[in-house]
């Protein structure tokens, strides 16, 4: 994988923040 810098972060960001989201909710 060739991504800028900064958007594998963000990406990782996003996954953990739907993750606790969904444990939140269940």
């Amino acid at each position: 994988l060739s991504l800028p810098p900064g958007v594998f972060d963000q990406l990782t960001k996003l996954t953990w923040l739907s993750l606790s989201n969904n444990q939140l909710q269940s």
